[in-house]
This record gives C-alpha cells, sequence and structure tokens, in this order.
C-alpha cells in the first residue's frame, strides 16, 4: 500500500510526458502552483503517514483546499499586478523540504526497525549500554555501620 502514491505519480508524470496535451502559457503560474500545493500535501500526508497520525478525510480536503486557495491567491495576485505566486510557491517549498527531512530523519535514525531490517543490521548494545545493563543488574553492596 505504501507503494501506491509512488506508483500513481509516475504513472501520472508518463500520461502527462507522453500525451499531448499542452498547457496555455497564461495558466503556467496556476498550474505550478497548483502542482507544488498537491505534492505539498502528498508529502504532509507521507510524514503523518510515518508518524501513524494519517486521517483519509483530512487528507483529501486538505489537498483540495491547499489547491483552491493556492490558485486563488496567485489569480488575486494576477489582478493586482503583484506576483504573490512567488511567495505562495516559496512556502510550498519550504513546507515540503521541511516535511522531507523529517521523513529523512525517521527512516535514517538509529531505532527505526524498518531500516535496520532492510539493510539487515542486528542492533548491537555499545559498550556505554552494556555496562549500564550489567551495573543495574548487579546489587549494590549494603553498607552496615
Amino acid at each position: 500500500m505504501g507503494w501506491l502514491p509512488l506508483l500513481a505519480g509516475v504513472g501520472g508524470f508518463l500520461l502527462v510526458y507522453y500525451s499531448k496535451i499542452s498547457v496555455p502559457p497564461d495558466y503556467g503560474a496556476y498550474l505550478s502552483i497548483a502542482a507544488l500545493a498537491g505534492l505539498d500535501s502528498v508529502i504532509g500526508g507521507a510524514r503523518a503517514a510515518q508518524s501513524g497520525k494519517f486521517k483519509r478525510r483530512i487528507f483529501i480536503s486538505g489537498f483540495l483546499t491547499a489547491v483552491i486557495v493556492a490558485v486563488v491567491l496567485t489569480w488575486f495576485g494576477e489582478r493586482l499586478g503583484a506576483e504573490i505566486f512567488l511567495a505562495v510557491g516559496f512556502v510550498f517549498v519550504y513546507r515540503i523540504m521541511q516535511n522531507l527531512s523529517i521523513i529523512r530523519w525517521y527512516l535514517l535514525d538509529d531505532e527505526n526497525p524498518h531500516l535496520l531490517w532492510l539493510l539487515g543490521i542486528k542492533k548491537k548494545a555499545d559498550e556505554n549500554e552494556k555496562a549500564a545493563i550489567s551495573a543495574a543488574s548487579e546489587p549494590e553492596p549494603s553498607v552496615t555501620v
């Protein structure tokens, strides 16, 4: 099930890349901001799934809301004569990079059993852990006065 978003992304890319669909240049800013908003939602959903907090309704509503609000802000900025889509794009890229760094941190954490299993590593206790375990298991000598 974890490969489904990746498969859908690759399939969507290939569909658009090999099709004869063309987008007018006037819609370039709208399309790029909508794509960034969607990508931000997907990566945010992956981060929520990693932490066990993913909820489908929240993901779908957040995805649609982010895309619609981003396109409306771009349209509004265009009407004002300001390039608001640059600021919106910056915010989405910042959020995407932040979520990716959190996902990377989780995946590469020493305590992650999925990474350890994938790499075929059996966790070995280091010398400090061994000393702490042996010290805790030995009874303390009693001192009588």
